[in-house]
């Protein structure tokens, strides 16, 4: 039987000051049919797929509120994708790394210039919409998805768990490039 997933973190950085947030709020909506794959497990669409259907979600949440769209940041997904990798390798789940680098150490070593960073993890959810939900209910999450000043948007998936969790391991990476 899977466990459940711990309560999931979202980390924000703003002019270098790192911020996090705990708590869970009210239910979001289900996934639209306009997102390819959204309701499609990672191990049978593949993590490209997975990753554009999570960036279509959340710009779906944004659009919907009024507020500009995310595009794709390859720095932003290389810092993601880095950071899902080393959690499962590690088996941690955590937004610092056990050698203690931040999303700004990781961001950062893509060469991406940044004014604004956000940062949201999970483990355990099998799917884009399963994965959005979760973060959708957890009011720190969710201000980094709907923060009206972030531009760009890196996703990373792996569809192995961490620390001991079924389901797979998700990152999201905000930026406001400079």
């Amino acid at each position: 039987m899977d466990r459940v997933p711990p309560l999931l973190r979202p980390a924000t950085v703003a002019a270098g000051v790192l911020t996090a947030g705990l708590a869970l709020a009210a239910g979001a909506p289900a996934a639209s049919a306009a997102c390819a794959g959204a309701n499609r497990t990672v191990a049978s669409q593949g993590a490209t797929k997975a990753e554009a259907a999570v960036l279509c979600l959340v710009n779906e949440r944004r659009t919907s509120a009024g507020l500009k769209s995310l595009t794709a940041s390859s720095g932003a997904a290389t810092a993601a994708q880095r950071h899902t990798n080393d959690m499962v390798r590690r088996r941690y789940f955590d937004h610092r790394s056990p050698g203690g680098s931040t999303v700004a150490d990781r961001v950062n070593a893509t060469g991406l210039r940044w004014s604004a960073l956000g940062e949201n993890i999970a483990v355990g959810q099998r799917t884009p919409a399963a994965v959005m939900r979760g973060w959708m209910k957890s009011p720190g999450h969710r201000a980094n998805i709907m923060k009206a000043g972030f531009r760009v948007l890196g996703v990373g998936v792996s569809p192995k768990g961490t620390r001991g969790y079924s389901g797979s391991t998700w990152t999201q990476v905000f930026a406001r490039p400079r």
